[in-house]
């Protein structure tokens, strides 16, 4: 963050427009987090789902090799 506002000054950018750069890419940064974190849930989530599925089959299969033996 430090570089960026350096950077932004050195071009001569306003003070006004240097802080609106930043608290834009707070918000930026503060959203980039939350849909990550997001994702990460989800995919557990699709993960158990899917888990759940195996298990079922696995078990139906089991079953209908126990009544064929």
């Amino acid at each position: 963050m430090k570089t960026f506002i350096v950077q932004r000054v050195a071009c001569f950018d306003p003070a006004s427009i240097v802080d609106d750069a930043v608290r834009m890419d707070t918000a930026d940064s503060k959203t980039r987090k939350t849909f990550l974190e997001d994702t990460a849930i989800i995919a557990i989530s699709d993960r158990a789902v899917r888990l759940r599925a195996l298990q079922r089959k696995a078990e139906n299969l089991a079953r209908c090799s126990a009544v064929i033996a």
